[in-house]
């Protein structure tokens, strides 16, 4: 998956939502096993993501968030789109157990977030795969 330092950058919860989107639209255009076991079946998994976004190089020019503040702004975010109806809390299927030690922390995309989601992910899957978390 593309790393996109704007993850780092985000200041606004508008930033995160669309960071959000594009994270799981790469997530969906570059499907690959890490990505799968990273998941735990939700289409969004917070903690992955946040390590993913700590782990991201922003310029030495721009100012960053600390962690704390960022993972605060990306749970905001992520119930933000479970008010618009572009996510819902919990797993992709309700019979899985992968995602037992998960619960609380992923979310899945509704019918109105597959929609929603479509075009970013045509966007991803004409982007070549940079590298792989």
């Amino acid at each position: 998956m593309p790393y996109d330092p704007r993850g780092k950058q985000a200041k606004t919860l508008e930033e995160a939502e669309e960071y959000i989107r594009t994270f799981v639209a790469e997530t969906i255009a570059h499907p690959g096993r890490r990505s799968y076991e990273h998941l735990h079946d939700y289409d969004l998994y917070l903690p992955w993501m946040m390590e993913i976004v700590e782990n991201l190089r922003a310029s030495t020019d721009e100012e960053t968030n600390s962690t704390l503040e960022l993972e605060r702004l990306y749970m905001e975010a992520a119930w933000s789109l479970c008010m618009k109806g572009y996510i819902r809390p919990g797993p992709r299927r309700s019979n899985n157990d992968n995602s037992k030690d998960a619960v609380g922390k992923g979310y899945s995309l509704t019918y109105k977030g597959d929609a929603w989601i479509e075009e970013a992910v045509e966007a991803a899957e004409e982007e070549p795969e940079e590298n792989s978390a």
